[in-house]
C-alpha cells in the first residue's frame, strides 16, 4: 500500500481521497454521463457521494460477507477493486438512480441505501 500513497487518504487535506474521486468523475462522465449529470444537477459533487467509500474501503456500505471480500481484494490488487466495484453497482441501479429528483433521495441512492449487492450478486 505504501507504493500506492495510501497514507495520503488520511494526510491533512486528504490529498489521496481528491485524487481518487476526481478519477471517479472522469469514469462517470465516460460510462455513466447521465448519472454523473443527475448528481450535478441536484448540486451534489462527487465527492460528497463517494468520498466515504474510499476511505472506508466500502465496508460501510456493504453486508459484512462482500466487505470481507472486497477488503481481501484490495489487499491483494489495490484501488482498482473499489471503481471496479462501484461502478458496476452504479451499472446495476443507473436507472432507479435516474429516475429520482429529490437531491436527498440521490444522494441516499448512490451514498448508502441502494448501492449494495442485489440478492443474486451476493457472496
Amino acid at each position: 500500500m505504501f507504493e500506492c500513497g495510501w497514507g495520503q487518504v488520511f494526510a491533512n487535506g486528504t490529498p489521496k481521497i481528491f485524487e481518487l474521486v476526481g478519477e471517479l468523475e472522469k469514469r462517470l462522465k465516460r460510462d455513466f454521463p447521465a448519472v454523473l449529470t443527475k448528481i450535478v444537477d441536484s448540486e451534489l459533487t462527487v465527492l460528497n457521494c463517494f468520498g466515504h467509500h474510499f476511505i472506508t474501503l466500502m465496508v460501510t456500505a456493504m453486508p459484512l460477507t462482500s466487505a470481507v471480500r472486497i477488503l481481501d481484494v484490495f489487499l491483494e490488487e489495490g484501488e482498482k477493486v473499489l471503481f471496479d466495484i462501484l461502478l458496476r453497482l452504479i451499472k446495476i441501479h443507473e436507472a432507479e438512480i435516474l429516475k429520482l429528483t429529490d437531491p436527498l433521495d440521490i444522494f441516499s441512492s448512490v451514498s448508502y441505501t441502494h448501492l449494495t449487492l442485489p440478492t443474486i450478486y451476493s457472496v
